[in-house]
């Protein structure tokens, strides 16, 4: 046999053969828009200012602490936020997470400001002024499965009141919250006043805005400036409209055409139209719908104002697309647009599409359905894995009686149990927590090292993370969003800008020019 036989071979880039695999491969990758940051993500509170926070308690580092990865469930309200993932110079929703879990004992100060050390990461990005009802961000944290009802309760404690965290999930080490969520559910508040007749909203704003005069020096604040005349509706004029528009009901014929419109959204389209710095030519601008729904129309006793809950389901979604399919929709139920415009929206025609204002706008629920599936399925090994060991014990030991007495009159005594070192033996936990020290010499635990019961994300299955979850929607997100449509206006401004603005939905360039254009060259 050659002694080169059996050896690997040594080429100009290296060693070939199976490369060795590092810890790093089993980690979860971090998004690909998620900044590297040598220091601590500017987004992130000053340390110094978190740590004088009164009755701060140090964690000593020096002192083995063990880390669980979590995926936690959280609601907020959207309005006093710049988005929900932390930025520089930016009011982030995670920015205020990370500062009570820090401040709970969860992080410690060397992970700080370092998203990627404790693998943080989310499923789903919500705009500036987007609220969500179970929100889910997954990280390690030091944190003990048994004492998380409580750890929960210290965090409330150190949120402000708009953000809420409802329940934490034990999740695998390599759990990923975005790549691993199967579809997201989003829900908007629709004031039905909005699907009135466009010819007589912009009748009534018209002249309104007429006898109003001129307005010098109104800019955006009162309203969408009409950039020919430079007057602009201001809160005054603006609230005469909203009183006479609000007492609006809906009829079963135009919720029928906003619904018939809905249907339109289903299946894989292209949105390049429905967000922005997408081309059609982009795979990614491809997205598919699962569902769009309009429910039935109530009336909120404290504002007088009728609405309709539209309910959208799809795999993912592009920046402000949700807001763009909900204007386009109300556009053709209104009048604005037809049912043609939209079918023209999805080809790669450039198409503007104003964006509904994000006020009624929320992330309802998230689903992890191919996580669960697996983790039932690793369950059930388990489960056998671990009768197939009680009956190979319960085997032994019934065998045992005649076997020890056949070896006590055969053996020989050759020497002391001194004399002979034991063999190395290693349990099971210690063998997945062989190597598996965090970057910052803090020791990772793998999800299931305890033999611990495997966990499913299933947050609306749980009787009391959905009493709260539903508690924060009934009494605190929707009230919300009722009351901020009355005292912002936000509607009415949009109904303005649609008035000073006039959208036509047609194509920029038609199709039908840019292909005699290119059969022409």
């Amino acid at each position: 046999m050659s002694g080169e036989q059996g050896k690997r071979k040594r080429s100009d880039n290296g060693w070939k053969g199976k490369p060795k695999r590092s810890r790093k491969d089993d980690l979860p990758q971090q998004d690909d828009d998620e900044p590297q940051y040598t220091n601590r993500h500017p987004g992130s509170f000053p340390i110094d200012d978190v740590k004088s926070y009164p009755g701060y308690q140090p964690i000593d580092e020096s002192v083995p602490h063990i880390k669980r990865k979590y995926a936690l469930c959280f609601s907020y309200l959207g309005s006093a936020y710049q988005g929900l993932q932390i930025n520089p110079d930016c009011k982030s929703v995670e920015a205020e997470l990370e500062r009570a879990l820090f401040l709970a004992g969860g992080i410690i100060e060397s992970n700080f400001g370092f998203m990627t050390k404790i693998q943080w990461t989310r499923a789903a990005r919500t705009d500036r002024g987007v609220h969500a009802i179970s929100q889910c961000c997954a990280m390690k944290l030091l944190v003990d499965p048994d004492k998380r009802h409580e750890f929960i309760d210290k965090v409330n404690s150190l949120l402000p009141s708009d953000i809420r965290l409802q329940g934490m999930t034990k999740v695998a080490k390599s759990f990923n919250s975005k790549n691993l969520c199967s579809k997201r559910t989003y829900h908007y508040l629709l004031p039905t006043y909005v699907l009135q007749d466009t010819a007589i909203t912009t009748a009534l704003l018209q002249d309104t805005y007429t006898r109003q005069g001129p307005v010098v020096g109104a800019g955006y604040e009162g309203g969408y400036i009409d950039p020919a005349t430079s007057r602009s509706l201001n809160r005054s004029h603006l609230d005469e409209c909203y009183q006479t528009l609000k007492n609006y009901r809906v009829s079963p014929e135009v919720l029928a055409v906003l619904r018939e419109t809905l249907q339109m959204y289903h299946g894989t389209r292209g949105y390049h139209n429905f967000t922005s710095g997408k081309d059609a030519s982009e795979m990614n601008a491809k997205r598919y719908m699962i569902s769009f729904t309009a429910g039935e129309p109530f009336v909120v006793e404290s504002t007088g104002v009728e609405y309709v809950l539209l309910a959208v389901q799809g795999q993912s979604f592009l920046l402000n697309q949700i807001r763009k399919m909900v204007a386009f929709a109300v556009a053709v139920a209104r009048g604005d647009a037809t049912s043609a415009d939209l079918s023209t929206a999805f080809e790669p025609a450039q198409v503007f599409v104003p964006m509904a204002p994000s006020l009624g706008l929320y992330l309802f629920e998230l689903f992890f359905d191919g996580y669960n599936m697996k983790q039932r399925r690793d369950g059930e090994r388990d489960r056998h894995a671990q009768l197939r060991a009680a009956q190979k014990a319960a085997a032994k030991a019934a065998a045992a009686p005649t076997t020890t007495a056949t070896a006590t009159a055969t053996a020989a005594p050759t020497s002391t149990s001194a004399d002979v070192a034991a063999p190395a033996t290693t349990t099971e936990g210690e063998a997945a927590n062989d190597g598996n020290d965090g970057p910052d010499g803090q020791e990772d635990k793998d999800d299931n090292d305890e033999g611990q019961t495997r966990e499913e994300i299933e947050w609306y299955e749980d009787a009391q993370i959905r009493s709260r979850l539903h508690a924060f929607k009934d009494e605190v997100l929707h009230p919300h969003i009722f009351q901020e449509e009355q005292s912002s206006l936000s509607y009415m401004y949009y109904l303005d800008y649609l008035r000073a603005f006039p959208q036509t939905y047609k194509p920029r360039r038609p199709i039908e020019a840019k292909e005699e254009s290119s059969s022409s060259s």
